[in-house]
């Protein structure tokens, strides 16, 4: 089995968790605070359970139109959320929303679980993560708080 890689990234929200759980739910509003393009096909408004499949096209380095697809594997109303993500080429990455929530307010870690990657690119692996990667999914979660706290 390949070498795998976790890596996670946190924001407080002053929202409800339930409030921050129903809109992550809602993948066809992802759009809403993503920090690139990306839309979903396949898919209807309103929260996902699990088991629901749909197709996702997203922004990285190379391909404007990253197609994944995705399989919502797990839906704990409030605090829990989780899901993977197929890339075209079999790899797949296992992303996670935890939410914790107190007086009000919640946090969100999310999580990635993601193969390693082998040769040049694993040994890049680890500047890219720092230099684009981890600024870049931080950077959709701050909009996300923005989002929610300004709804």
């Amino acid at each position: 089995m390949p070498e795998r890689v976790k890596v996670s990234w946190t924001v407080d929200i002053h929202r409800s968790a339930s409030e921050v759980f129903d809109y992550l739910a809602d993948f066809s509003r992802h759009s809403e605070w993503s920090p690139s393009a990306f839309r979903t096909e396949g898919l209807g408004p309103g929260p996902v359970t699990a088991g629901t499949t749909f197709v996702s096209y997203g922004a990285v380095p190379g391909d404007k139109q990253h197609r994944n697809d995705v399989k919502v594997d797990e839906v704990q109303r409030p605090s829990r959320l989780a899901f993977t993500a197929t890339e075209p080429n079999g790899d797949v990455f296992v992303n996670v929303f935890t939410i914790t929530g107190q007086d009000g307010s919640c946090r969100v870690e999310r999580t990635w679980d993601l193969p390693k990657p082998n040769g040049l690119m694993g040994a890049v692996f680890p500047l890219l993560l720092r230099a684009y990667v981890r600024p870049h999914v931080q950077k959709g979660l701050d909009k996300l708080k923005s989002t929610l706290e300004s709804a």
